[in-house]
């Protein structure tokens, strides 16, 4: 969320600008910069990526879910003693704290990311199955295969350092994300959509432990 808090200072400043962000994010990133006036335009997750693009697209701004913010002033780099310094003269103008300001963006149902081992080439035999199947939803392949929907959205994607395939999946609800899961499921080979699902009931049972703790 402090993509949103940082893009509602600078586009403030600097209305019409175009916003870079790594596919990973959550939909309220590209939905917040789309009503503050400003072009949000989605990208490869990484630091190298997101820098060049920033630079190819004379982006005012980019954030990576990682916690990377990047800046067109800074030749499009990211630099985490400027990032704190802008944090603090925006609660030093604003009348709420850091955690109001949190509170006022919408939360959606995201998973985090869920890592399958998968031998490269397999991965990529997979990915390009997975992606014929979903071809009807039109993805975006930039980075692996995400499918939009109106209530939310899934990746799978290949990892640049390891031998996995990983899934991230998010719905405005949790019927939304339970909708949006099923879809990936329905293309993935039936072993490997178990293990997805497997993960994903994993995370639904620590966090009903979590509230009840």
């Amino acid at each position: 969320k402090n993509i949103v808090i940082f893009v509602k200072k600078l586009l403030s400043e600097h209305h019409g600008a175009k916003v870079v962000y790594d596919i990973k994010c959550s939909s309220i990133v590209p939905e917040s910069v789309r009503d503050l006036g400003g072009i949000p335009l989605m990208e490869k997750s990484g630091y190298t990526f997101i820098k060049r693009r920033m630079l190819d697209e004379k982006a005012l701004f980019g954030g990576e879910i990682t916690g990377h913010f990047f800046y067109d002033h800074l030749g499009g780099g990211d630099d985490a003693l400027y990032s704190s310094l802008l944090m603090a003269q925006i609660l030093t103008e604003s009348t709420e704290s850091l955690s109001e300001l949190v509170r006022e963006i919408p939360t959606y149902c995201t998973t985090p990311d869920l890592r399958i081992p998968v031998p490269g080439e397999q991965a990529r035999e997979i990915l390009t199955q997975v992606q014929g199947e979903l071809a009807r939803y039109n993805p975006q392949t930039i980075d692996g295969v995400r499918v939009e929907f109106p209530e939310g959205w899934g990746l799978m994607r290949i990892s640049v350092t390891e031998p996995l395939l990983t899934f991230r999946f998010e719905g405005k609800t949790p019927s939304d994300l339970e909708k949006v899961v099923n879809v990936f499921l329905s293309a993935l080979p039936e072993e490997l959509g178990q293990q997805v699902e497997s993960r994903i009931r994993s995370l639904y049972r620590q966090e009903k432990k979590n509230q009840i703790a």
